[in-house]
């Protein structure tokens, strides 16, 4: 599946159900997380997304990426990393 990065970026701070609604979000399996705590989670795995969500109102606060190939160590982005992403 293609997701939209910088669409997902710009979407912070919208609902689970906005970004269900616009496509952004194709998985059917609502965000999860232990009882009382105040935030839930969406791990789409296989795209090597973590999505993090405000449980009041399943507000959408962190976007993490995972670049899956672990044969490659040292990755080099010499450009400037746009919308908000940041090195680690």
């Amino acid at each position: 599946m293609i997701v939209n990065i910088e669409a997902l970026t710009h979407s912070l701070g919208q609902s689970y159900n906005d970004l269900l609604n616009t496509g952004l979000i194709t998985y059917k399996t609502p965000p999860t997380g232990f009882s009382g705590a105040s935030n839930i989670s969406l791990d789409m795995s296989l795209e090597g997304i973590y999505l993090s969500f405000r449980r009041e109102g399943r507000v959408l606060q962190d976007v993490i990426l995972s670049i899956q190939r672990p044969e490659i160590s040292r990755w080099d982005f010499p450009n400037a990393l746009h919308f908000g992403l940041e090195k680690k």
